[in-house]
């Protein structure tokens, strides 16, 4: 029997590595999305980290919330670390997931040593993103779910769309009313849209997924870009990036002439990938694709589809431009930013083990046994914050004057004009938006509030 859990975060803002986790539901369900087990939790806020009062008002998290919860962040990380591997094998399900939640699940432990950053996708584990889902049914004109519209223009968000569709209990911007409104959504695709359903779960296993694009045969692949409706591109596999299996090229038939790449040059099929609207589109096998068949091609389609499939030359060129897309890119100097620059060793993985199973007055000779930098960067950061006595004062002032140059905006990385993360002046500008004619507002009892913690807050 698979089970199903459905899950959702609320954080202290938008960036799963410079924000955190404040609370985690889920409920885990029988293949007939029966509940079986549930989990709501919530962790106190690190002392290096400057949340998003914007994000606090929506999820009407108050500063002493932040403060006086039983779980630190590393104890909050522990626990769901091991419930993924006591609920597993399972569907790991949610609402936007693939883009935000399982970053945070990996930015999480991560930062928090765990040697397995996917581990909701290993063991047997899979993941279902429904918003994709909404996606498909939206791409093809399906009646369910109902699309609503507000201010003229259509929403796929979940604390308006599952509303609009009968579900009447939803708390949103609370995790576990999330939860609740997400099973909702994939009952109702599963009831009334069982052609979609059936679908997304056949693409589940990216093994089916690259199966399909083998065959050579014609396929429908639905994306949304920024607030687009989703649309529906039709194609065939060009090739696969030769330092990713996972990611291939999809040629778009339909935006691009087969004939121009008979005899393609590297130049041309760069351009393909680059230009906008784009020729040559980019599939990532593991992110849950929207893939369809296509029905009826016609004959000038086949033909274009035949002739891609057969050109041997444009599948190299095409692996050769994908594993090249990113070659000029710099390492990120923040270690939250190097997060996949980089697989650990069989050693390294080992001691993260054991630095779990010892006290924190044994940790740091484990810590100085790591090769992996960015480990050892991310441990002393650990001792910092829950066992600054094992720190010589030195390394405590060092680290501490760090945060004081992120929150404060004095030092910046790379070309970014504003510092990763939030800084005491995006907080200004933020509280500017919480006043009584801002766009979120709040009363003024938590504003006051608001106002004390930051200033409290400033190091």
């Amino acid at each position: 029997m698979t089970s199903f859990v459905f899950y959702d975060f609320e954080t202290t803002g938008t960036s799963p590595a410079f924000d955190q986790a404040l609370q985690f539901a889920a409920i885990k369900t029988d293949d007939q999305l029966n509940p079986i087990e549930k989990i709501d939790i919530r962790c106190r806020l690190s002392d290096h980290i400057l949340p998003s009062p914007i994000a606090l008002s929506v999820t009407g998290v108050t500063p002493d919330m932040l403060l006086n919860q039983n779980l630190s962040h590393y104890e909050f990380t522990l626990r769901l670390y091991n419930l993924i591997q006591r609920w597993s094998p399972a569907i790991w399900t949610g609402y936007n997931t693939i883009s935000f939640d399982e970053n945070v699940f990996r930015q999480m432990f991560y930062q928090n040593l765990f040697p397995e950053l996917y581990r909701t996708q290993t063991n047997g584990n899979m993941r279902l993103d429904l918003l994709k889902a909404v996606y498909a049914c939206w791409g093809y004109g399906r009646a369910n779910p109902s699309i609503p519209e507000v201010d003229g223009k259509l929403t796929s968000k979940l604390d308006t769309l599952a509303p609009h569709n009968g579900f009447n209990e939803h708390n949103a911007h609370d995790a576990l009313g999330d939860v609740r409104a997400t099973i909702f959504i994939a009952k109702l695709i599963r009831d009334r849209e069982p052609e979609v359903w059936n679908v997304l779960m056949h693409n589940l296993n990216k093994v089916n997924v690259k199966a399909a694009f083998e065959t050579g045969n014609i396929l429908e692949i639905v994306e949304r870009f920024g607030a687009s409706p989703p649309k529906i591109y039709r194609g065939v596999f060009c090739g696969y990036n030769n330092g990713n299996q996972n990611q291939l090229g999809f040629f778009d038939l339909e935006n691009a002439n087969a004939e121009d790449f008979v005899t393609p040059i590297l130049d041309q099929v760069k351009a393909a990938v680059e230009k906008s609207p784009k020729q040559i589109r980019t599939i990532d096998l593991n992110k849950m694709p929207l893939v369809f068949g296509h029905q009826n091609p016609t004959q000038e389609m086949q033909y274009a589809a035949q002739q891609i499939v057969a050109n041997q030359t444009l599948r190299q060129l095409v692996g050769q431009a994908l594993s090249e897309r990113y070659d000029d890119q710099e390492e990120p100097e923040l270690v939250e930013q190097q997060i996949y620059s980089g697989f650990y060793s069989n050693s390294d993985k080992a001691l993260l083990d054991q630095f779990h199973r010892a006290a924190w007055d044994q940790r740091m000779p484990i810590i100085d046994q790591l090769g992996d930098i960015r480990l050892k960067e991310l441990g002393m950061r650990l001792m910092n914050l829950y066992a600054p006595q094992f720190v010589s004062e030195a390394h405590r002032h060092e680290f501490w004057e760090l945060i004081r140059q992120r929150w404060s905006g004095e030092r910046f990385y790379g070309d970014s004009e504003r510092n990763p993360g939030n800084t005491y002046s995006s907080v200004t500008e933020d509280m500017e938006q919480l006043k009584p004619d801002g766009k979120f507002e709040v009363s003024a009892e938590h504003l006051a509030a608001y106002a004390e913690f930051y200033e409290q807050r400033k190091v």
